[in-house]
């Protein structure tokens, strides 16, 4: 919807234009007419503010502002819930709406980022709890009268082009709320930075998760297989192979070190189970820790699942066997 100054304020603007068309007293020849009283500027003290009509249903409130000098100020409340990335509106259903507040204020910068780079003069100021305040301003001369200020709110501000590429219906204009949705989706999917000094403690527990994970899925897979061509039990004779073992360990390093932020971070087990399920194309894996109407914990299992797929070559294949030795090959 294209926001458009209100007919009020129109009216307002029009009954105090002089005939050269700027605002001001307007000139009769007739005698005995009475002339309209013009205006009066609005003056306001140093530190204090003056509410007026919005020039426009695109702004929320209103107000002449003297701060070191006089300037107009339009805010807009707006919650972004319309924002959400797809990851996220999929489940939209089952989130409250204060997760959902919750959500969209944890990422107010990446927010704030897109509205600072795209319109002038906008800053984030408290609003109510479930709603962002945009404050869009534009300077004046000095006091003015309450139309030239709406006016000057209305021309010189970006609150109305925010308004209107805020809301994809407004034709012919950008769709904003699509690249707020693509920068929130691009947030999620960064990880946490690494800590200077890795946890080696922590890293240990994730390696040794992850070997002995993949260890006792070979020697099950091994002891089906010799099952199914003999009848018979082998009752984990089979062993991993050195060099396999040394390049799990070596491989399981790697991913801790280059996701130790997230890692450290995780807080549904020590991860390297996961990160071997994942790796193996078991189907489950980090997403399967979390209740999917946890928000950060399931955006963070995301991220490391695709981390994982991404990072840790494939392991689907499994491990060869050869007598009682299994072998991890092409690590």
């Amino acid at each position: 919807m294209t926001h458009n100054m209100s007919s009020d304020a129109r009216g307002r603007l029009e009954n105090a234009r002089k005939t050269d068309g700027k605002f001001g007293h307007q000139h009769h020849s007739e005698a005995g007419v009475e002339l309209p009283t013009p205006p009066e500027a609005i003056e306001v003290q140093d530190g204090d503010s003056h509410d007026i009509t919005p020039p426009s249903d695109a702004f929320d409130r209103a107000c002449i502002v003297n701060s070191d000098g006089y300037f107009v100020e339009g805010t807009i409340y707006e919650n972004f819930d319309h924002c959400l990335p797809d990851e996220i509106e999929k489940f939209r259903k089952i989130y409250s709406d204060d997760q959902i507040t919750e959500y969209l204020n944890d990422r107010s910068d990446v927010i704030m980022g897109v509205v600072n780079e795209r319109y002038k003069n906008v800053q984030l100021d408290p609003g109510p709890d479930d709603t962002f305040a945009l404050d869009f301003h534009a300077d004046l001369d000095g006091p003015t009268t309450e139309e030239d200020a709406a006016e000057k709110l209305w021309e010189e501000s970006d609150g109305v082009k925010f308004a209107n590429e805020l809301d994809p219906g407004t034709f012919g204009s950008e769709d904003v709320s699509a690249i707020i949705r693509e920068k929130l989706a691009e947030h999620d999917a960064t990880k946490l930075p690494n800590p200077e000094t890795v946890d080696e403690r922590a890293k240990q527990g994730f390696v040794d998760d992850f070997v002995s994970s993949a260890v006792q899925d070979a020697q099950m897979t091994a002891d089906e297989e010799y099952f199914m061509e003999t009848g018979e039990d082998q009752h984990d004779g089979f062993e991993v192979d050195d060099e396999s073992m040394a390049k799990l360990k070596a491989m399981a390093s790697k991913f801790y070190d280059e996701n130790a932020g997230d890692l450290e971070a995780w807080s549904e087990g020590i991860g390297g189970h996961d990160a071997y399920m994942t790796a193996a194309s078991h189907g489950v894996g980090y997403t399967d820790r979390v209740s999917s109407v946890d928000i950060e914990k399931s955006v963070m299992a995301r991220r490391l699942s695709t981390s994982a797929n991404d990072e840790i070559p494939s392991l689907e294949d499994g491990a060869t066997r050869e007598g009682n030795k299994l072998y991890f090959e092409g690590l």
